[in-house]
């Protein structure tokens, strides 16, 4: 194994074709027979990217030489998504060439694999967005949309969820030991290798420390955000106090220079 392969984040490295294959027909809803080929365009390599912003977003593929797909695994509740995974869909829709026609503007896809909730009170485990109209529900283009796996909604997976095995790979994504990993590959192969290809991965300490790092770095960051807004709360709570107060000094200065003349 090349050293570039062994820095290479879960899946955005080199991996058995198949286990790529199945998370696609889960999140796509496809059978085996409809992917022809795939085609990983980010291999990022982790060592030069790891505090880098382009390195959030997990994978980006090319399905039968047409569709491209815009995988991204969020664990931390990010504020935001919405508007961060609309970016990252538009860009990949913005696929033409200088020149192109835009006949020849290839469908785009963003599956955002998350675990928290983005919508208040959604409880939806698996969820498809398109560009429609507001009355008829009629869609503008089928070349633009958005999926939403929930992870933490799996209790509310559908039968079609189950058959297409979304509800396996929600679960592969939450598992925390390998024994939890072995259980799923009894009920599907295909775990067993995925595992392997993680497995591989985490076996690098210097992988895993650059993960730790950039997480650490992240909550640093956010609790440096919400110290500084407290902060900037609690000044302009202060401050309001002491413009209350000098109001009321300056009444009584007028009411005490009233009493005098009088």
């Amino acid at each position: 194994m090349s050293e570039c392969e062994r820095t290479l984040p879960k899946f955005q490295r080199p991996r058995p074709p198949e286990v790529l294959k199945s998370l696609l027909c889960a999140l796509l809803t496809l059978a085996p027979e409809q992917i022809l080929s795939i085609e990983v365009t980010n291999p990022i390599e982790l060592g030069s990217t790891i505090y880098n912003k382009n390195y959030v977003l997990d994978l980006k593929i090319c399905l039968n030489n047409n569709t491209l797909i815009n995988i991204e695994v969020q664990i931390l509740n990010l504020k935001f998504w919405k508007k961060r995974s609309l970016g990252y869909l538009c860009r990949t829709f913005d696929n033409l060439n200088k020149g192109d026609d835009y006949c020849n503007t290839r469908p785009a896809i963003q599956i955002g694999i998350l675990d928290f909730e983005i919508l208040d009170g959604d409880t939806e485990f698996f969820a498809t967005y398109h560009l429609a109209n507001d009355i008829t529900h009629k869609i503008y283009s089928d070349k633009f949309r958005l999926s939403v796996l929930q992870l933490n909604q799996l209790q509310h997976a559908t039968d079609e969820d189950s058959s297409s095995k979304r509800t396996l790979w929600a679960q592969f994504f939450k598992v925390s030991t390998w024994k939890e990993v072995s259980m799923l590959a009894e009920q599907d192969p295909i775990f067993a290798e995925a595992a392997k290809t993680i497995y591989r991965v985490t076996e690098d300490e210097r992988v895993r420390n650059h993960c730790d790092a950039r997480e650490m770095g992240e909550r640093t960051h956010n609790t440096l955000v919400r110290q500084l807004a407290e902060q900037t709360q609690q000044l302009e709570e202060q401050k309001q106090q002491l413009e209350a107060k000098d109001a009321l000094i300056a009444e009584l200065k007028a009411a005490l220079a009233l009493s005098n003349k009088m």
